[in-house]
């Protein structure tokens, strides 16, 4: 079994349970499974090993927003172990300040580790003191190669470089009271010692129904 793909998150709305990730990270799946079907599967895992996602959906997708939002049978029901659907609050989400911390997760390609008989997809947790968003408010930037950004970072290893290709489609939140979703990842590169840069999309693009708000 080899794997390949990126990051997305369980989400769950006044109306109903999704599945969220980078508009790239779906077609390529997609495409992959349309030409081989017998060779590919979708999947995620979770604590016991990798779960099989049946006949994925998509509800709404945008290639310049670079988000993707599909579901499945039986999502209702669906509870892997370890994992939870972000459930976000009825009332609209103050958008992200430039001041605020912003923290993600995600899983890098580098650190999906075959040992022990058994595939291992170790997170990567990360936090931003700096972001800012275009004047056209569909893209997020986080600053961490300058003074004025700042990451810190925990995985089971610290490896001295890690390669971050992987990470698309991964939330972002706001640390705030409550903890915030604001964004998703479409892309990331650096070097967690050197500094780090990441572009997203805010997450206020995204309806309650699971369609995307072209604004």
């Amino acid at each position: 079994m080899k794997f390949t793909g990126g990051s997305a998150f369980l989400w769950e709305s006044q109306v109903g349970r999704f599945i969220v990730t980078a508009y790239h990270v779906w077609r390529e799946l997609a495409s992959r499974m349309n030409q081989s079907p017998k060779k590919h599967r979708f999947l995620t895992y979770d604590l016991n090993g990798p779960i099989l996602i049946h006949l994925p959906t998509i509800v709404d997708e945008s290639e310049e927003l670079d988000i993707a939002i599909f579901t499945a049978p039986g999502i209702k029901d669906f509870n892997p172990a370890g994992k939870a659907f972000l459930q976000t609050p009825s009332w609209p989400t103050a958008p992200e300040h430039p001041s605020e911390t912003i923290v993600g997760c995600g899983y890098p390609g580098a650190l999906r580790v075959f040992q022990n008989g058994r595939w291992e997809l170790q997170i990567l947790f990360w936090a931003h003191q700096q972001c800012s968003v275009s004047q056209t408010g569909k893209l997020m930037r986080l600053d961490g190669q300058s003074d004025k950004g700042k990451i810190t970072y925990s995985t089971k290893s610290k490896p001295k470089k890690i390669a971050f290709p992987g990470i698309s489609g991964a939330p972002l939140f706001a640390l705030r009271d409550t903890l915030d979703w604001v964004g998703i990842v479409r892309s990331g590169c650096g070097s967690p010692i050197n500094g780090y840069s990441m572009l997203a999309t805010p997450s206020n693009f995204i309806g309650s129904d699971g369609r995307i708000c072209k604004k």
